[in-house]
């Protein structure tokens, strides 16, 4: 965990709002720069470059937007496929996602744990109270005198795998 939140912290993924407020203070030092350019220079051909100057700026806040959050992502990703490749011998494999819906407009990532029969199987036999001793399938019976005839020692079962706590 600690790998997953040291990512976190070096690329912290953006939040949408950080980039509405940076936004709209770029497009109000824009306007104002548009404004005292028209006051000096009289020309109307500036009102035409402030729209432009306000496409260009929120395509540079959106591509910066993008990229941060892929940095986020691609580190999250190779932090996730280093622990399956040391941890999948275990049965523990890691799965990053993220949910974007249409209606949010930022997404929402989890990282999913995932644990197989493998790892059923070592926390079972490592974490057991109890040991399993076996015992003979079969007894070895001695002929006795109510039963001259059962000369067979090894005839039938007469044990079972019994559990014993370990002391």
């Amino acid at each position: 965990m600690a790998l997953f939140n040291q990512v976190a912290r070096r690329y912290t993924p953006p939040t949408f709002s950080i980039y509405l407020v940076w936004l709209s203070s770029m497009w109000m030092v824009e306007g104002v720069l548009i404004y005292v350019l028209w006051i000096m220079l009289d020309s109307q051909i500036l009102f035409l470059v402030f729209p432009l100057l306000m496409i260009f700026s929120l395509s540079v806040l959106l591509w910066r937007y993008r990229l941060l959050r892929y940095k986020f992502e691609q580190n999250i990703l190779e932090i996730c496929a280093q622990l399956n490749a040391t941890q999948n011998v275990l049965g523990i494999n890691f799965r990053f996602i993220k949910n974007v819906k249409w209606s949010d407009i930022k997404p929402v990532y989890a990282i999913v744990i995932e644990f197989d029969d493998r790892f059923q199987a070592l926390t079972t036999n490592q974490f057991n109270g109890h040991t399993t001793i076996p015992l003979p399938a079969y007894c070895l019976k001695t002929v006795t005198e109510k039963h001259p005839d059962n000369n067979d020692l090894l005839n039938e079962k007469c044990a079972y795998p019994a559990y014993y706590p370990i002391v």
